[in-house]
């Protein structure tokens, strides 16, 4: 969508808590890569984002960034930084968390992509 983790929590009521939900997948970290968001900041607003939800009552699963192809704009290590941070708040909070990146270490151009199992979840 283009949104970093602030725009997102910005919009958490409205466009999520609103709705109720039972379960809540949350996915942030390439937008505020791109936009050179600090770690830091990132995790705070990520942890806020968790916090709000889970006060709501419902179900939180967190899942690690995606691979984007090598020149998309990103710091080397910025998938590894963010990714980190994305584990903490899930071991922080308990939360089951779906490592999207390792999952997709194979994947390195559209006609690669293949559907499989997750050979493991993280919680």
């Amino acid at each position: 969508s283009g949104d970093t983790s602030a725009d997102g929590l910005s919009r958490l009521e409205r466009d999520v808590l609103n709705l109720e939900p039972d379960l809540v997948l949350v996915a942030f970290g390439l937008n505020d890569m791109r936009h050179r968001r600090p770690p830091e900041k990132f995790g705070k607003d990520l942890g806020s984002i968790v916090d709000r939800v889970k006060d709501k009552g419902a179900e939180v699963v967190l899942l690690t960034t995606t691979r984007l192809a090598r020149g998309a704009g990103l710091v080397a290590d910025g998938p590894d930084r963010y990714n980190e941070v994305i584990a903490r708040v899930a071991r922080d909070r308990v939360l089951f968390l779906i490592d999207v990146y390792g999952e997709s270490s194979g994947l390195n151009t559209p006609r690669s992509a293949r559907c499989r199992a997750p050979r493991r979840w993280i919680r």
